[in-house]
């Protein structure tokens, strides 16, 4: 008698109720890994672009400073140098022939101070 109620039961019952456990277990676990995983991803995302908010913008005068140049035309005073492909004033003491190769020192608004770096003209 047991065993034909049993049976009863199994036929009778309704897969649905039996089925979603598992499947809402298996798919919750899925979408909790995921949720996790995205979470991780964003995290990591948010340390690399606020090390870059850190970083100190280096932009007008104090991006010239130290940046080597050559010399347009030869002078003793005032003249021209290419530095970045882009032609600047410049001042020094010391006379430059015309491609040697020099070193911002300062920059006073849009005047570069310049040294040479050594004595060597580029031909």
């Amino acid at each position: 008698m047991k065993f034909l109620g049993l049976m009863t039961r199994l036929v009778n019952m309704n897969p649905m109720n039996v089925l979603p456990c598992p499947i809402y277990f298996m798919s919750s676990t899925g979408l909790i890994l995921k949720v996790r995983n995205l979470a991780l991803s964003h995290l990591e995302s948010m340390k690399r672009f606020s090390s870059l908010r850190r970083a100190q913008v280096v932009s007008g005068g104090e991006y010239m400073i130290g940046h080597i140049g050559t010399v347009h035309d030869a002078f003793s005073e005032r003249g021209r140098v290419d530095i970045d492909g882009e032609s600047w004033i410049a001042d020094t003491h010391e006379p430059l022939a015309s491609g040697q190769k020099v070193r911002v020192t300062a920059i006073n608004k849009l005047v570069l101070k310049v040294e040479p770096v050594d004595n060597t003209v580029k031909e």
